[in-house]
């Protein structure tokens, strides 16, 4: 087996110091299933508005709406 040499062993030292000072970013990728939720859910809402009284319509929104936000 091969032993790591000098350049490998000075990327991960490098690596590992960087770490102490900086915290990692941790970012929220939205895939495309995510979107699909989210317009599908939009089109479930806008569905139940429109089929609600227009005196209903100013009122806040049901709960059950409220728990699918």
């Amino acid at each position: 087996m091969k032993l790591p040499r000098l350049p490998k062993k000075l990327r991960v030292m490098v690596g590992w110091t960087l770490d102490l000072f900086f915290a990692r970013n941790i970012e929220q990728m939205i895939t495309l299933r995510d979107v699909e939720a989210l317009s599908d859910l939009a089109g479930r809402i806008r569905a139940r508005r429109t089929q609600l009284t227009p005196t209903a319509a100013s009122s806040p929104p049901e709960p059950a709406i409220r728990d699918q936000l």
